[in-house]
């Protein structure tokens, strides 16, 4: 091939041109630096001087019309910022600005809950949680449907992280809306089932389920489903008690054919039903058809507790069972207080027979068979997963847990049930909850009074059932009254230490009266001292022609004892301090009419208490007391 020139020759004429140098000039020193100074005018527009009209939209200057498309949009973060856009006008707007787009919010906003990403489900729980905040009841009730389709379908779902942001949604309608929970219970109560059980082949019966394709274990994802359980089963038993209240309350108006002159127009037509009755006679219905999954959330609650039940060993009933792990401890808390709300339900309709079959009773037996019970754990971290309508009791000895059980025990096992066997560890627990008194507060005191109640008043037996000496009993709380204790406790004691039903109790019938010899005393001894003295002389009324020894009977000890008290507190009535009343006075003068009902009242005694008056005329009540002693005197003459 041939040499090409051309490249050469134009090398060649660049070197034969001229070069022109010139010389390098620099700037003096200090006027080598840029001027960055620049002078602006600014450009006003008329338009943005005028004030604009308040749209209901973001900060963004997004309206709800912009937003609302943008829920069904395919990208994720889309839909996200548009939950975000939408929950904070909810939030700074009033709800006149955003009703008429409640429907379409609440529809495309609950199927958010079934979207594959986690950051917009849990956008649209705190959308709908800001919708629940600001709409009431009554504005929710017809687009409920739509929240609560969702909330099964994400329920059953067969991705495990959909079904655990299921349970946000449902804390939220809780905290919020629990009526509407109630209302919609049989609806949605057996997918909430499935989250953590799966029914049987040819039976109706259901069965746990593992939790294999989650990152948390079986039993931490079970402890979260009993805690939203237990929130579900306090709306329902709210609700019930609410509407029963309203219901019994009501006064229905009856009309007479009789007396009506004219033809109706209208017919079964009751004006004294509202809205609430109408809500309670459908609540029936619901309460019927939770009675059959009654059975099968015990026989749940049965194998949850089995799997960490502590193993059976040989220990004095003194001593109690320690759970050591905080699963268990989560586990113990959430059956126990899930059983409280059974038995609140079971006490408030006809159904107390659902805890009389044979595998409920088996679950109740094997629960009490190592109690008491107690943790060794200072700080529990699962504590975090439950949610805020559940309180947990962080009490290392679970003195409320097993005040629960033992109330639950003697309702529904030992109350109606055969072959009981005998739980000896009850009567020390209970007496070791009377003697240490600082170990109560004010939740497992209720619960203490609701169990003596129950044993001592309702239903004696059950002490010789459990084994329990009715006498010494007694002694203790006795004694529990004696101790320094909050004025409402004593006033709960009274009620027990007051009752009729307890006149058999000499030995501690006589100290009752003595406690009128205190500075301080509360009005309900008053009036139980007052109703105890009253009915003996009720007595002495009904049969003024017998002898007076058969009149008085077997409450000769008390009269005498309260005679003796009286006598001596009379020095220090003026300065006595009566707590719990509204009325002082009126109480004052209750506490001096104990000496109208004495029939061992001697002349004696009627010269000191008139010596009393006499000495003491400013008393407002003195004239009372002068009264009180003419018209006893004169009525058993």
């Amino acid at each position: 091939m041939g040499k090409n020139h051309k490249h050469s020759k134009k090398l060649k004429s660049e070197r034969n041109k001229v070069h022109i140098k010139s010389k390098t000039k620099f700037l003096p020193k200090g006027q080598n630096v840029t001027n960055t100074s620049f002078k602006i005018k600014p450009i006003v527009l008329q338009q943005q001087l005028q004030e604009r009209e308040l749209v209901a939209g973001t900060k963004k200057t997004a309206t709800i019309t912009e937003l609302l498309p943008k829920l069904k949009h395919f990208n994720d973060t889309i839909k996200t910022e548009s939950c975000q856009d939408l929950k904070e006008i909810i939030t700074l707007n009033p709800l006149e600005s955003v009703q008429i787009y409640l429907s379409t919010i609440i529809q495309n906003g609950s199927a958010l809950i079934q979207d594959r990403e986690r950051k917009v489900r849990r956008a649209s729980v705190k959308l709908l949680n800001a919708v629940f905040e600001k709409v009431s009841d009554n504005t929710l009730r017809p687009f409920f449907t739509y929240i609560l389709t969702n909330l099964k379908c994400a329920m059953t779902n067969i991705n495990r992280h959909i079904q655990e942001d299921s349970l946000l949604l449902l804390d939220a309608i809780i905290e919020h809306k629990s009526l509407l929970i109630a209302e919609n219970f049989s609806d949605f109560f057996p997918n909430f089932l499935m989250l953590i059980s799966k029914l049987k082949q040819s039976t109706s019966e259901r069965s746990l389920s593992l939790n294999l394709e989650g990152k948390i274990t079986s039993v931490k994802w079970r402890v979260k489903v009993l805690a939203r359980l237990y929130g579900v089963l306090c709306a329902m038993v709210q609700n019930r008690q609410t509407h029963k209240s309203v219901h019994d309350g009501t006064n229905p108006i009856v009309a007479s054919a009789k007396d009506c002159f004219y033809i109706p127009m209208y017919k079964n037509i009751r004006a004294y039903e509202n809205i609430d009755s109408v809500a309670f006679s459908s609540s029936k219905n619901i309460n019927t058809n939770f009675d059959g999954h009654i059975l099968d959330l015990t026989q749940l609650l049965f194998e949850i507790w089995m799997e960490i039940v502590p193993e059976k060993s040989v220990k004095k009933s003194s001593l109690s069972t320690v759970l050591t792990s905080e699963d268990s401890v989560a586990i113990f808390t959430c059956v126990v207080n899930i059983l409280r709300l059974l038995q609140e339900y079971v006490e408030s309709c006809t159904s107390g027979n659902i805890f009389t079959q044979h595998k409920s009773v088996l679950f109740l037996d094997n629960i009490m068979s190592t109690f008491p019970y107690s943790h060794n754990k200072k700080n529990l971290e699962i504590v975090k997963e439950f949610p805020k309508c559940f309180i947990f009791n962080n009490d290392p000895n679970f003195v409320e847990e097993n005040l629960v059980l033992i109330y639950i025990y003697i309702t529904l096992r030992v109350k109606n049930g055969r072959n009981v066997p005998k739980q000896t560890a009850v009567a020390t627990y209970l007496t070791n909850c009377l003697k240490s008194r600082f170990r109560l507060n004010s939740t497992s005191f209720s619960h203490l009074v609701k169990i003596l109640k129950q044993i001592v008043l309702e239903n004696p037996f059950l002490c010789r059932r459990l084994g329990i000496n009715e006498t010494e009993l007694m002694e203790h709380i006795l004694n529990f009254y004696n101790e320094k204790i909050p004025e409402l406790y004593k006033n709960h004691i009274l009620e027990i230490l007051t009752s009729p039903c307890l006149q058999k109790h000499h030995s501690w019938m006589e100290k009752l009266p003595e406690f009128l010899c205190n500075e301080r005393i509360p009005g309900k001894l008053i009036d139980g001292i007052l109703d105890l003295c009253r009915r003996g002389q009720e007595v002495v009324q009904s049969g003024v022609q017998n002898s007076l020894a058969r009149i008085l009977g077997t409450r000769d000890f008390f009269m005498l004892a309260v005679l003796m008290v009286l006598l001596l507190f009379l020095g220090n009535l003026p300065l006595l301090e009566i707590s719990g009343v509204g009325d002082v006075e009126a109480a004052r003068k209750n506490l001096v009419s104990i000496f109208f009902y004495l029939p061992k009242l001697s002349p004696d005694d009627v010269d000191e208490i008139v010596r009393f008056v006499e000495g003491h005329p400013g008393l407002s009540y003195a004239n009372y007391l002068t009264n009180m002693l003419e018209l006893r005197t004169y009525m058993l003459k």
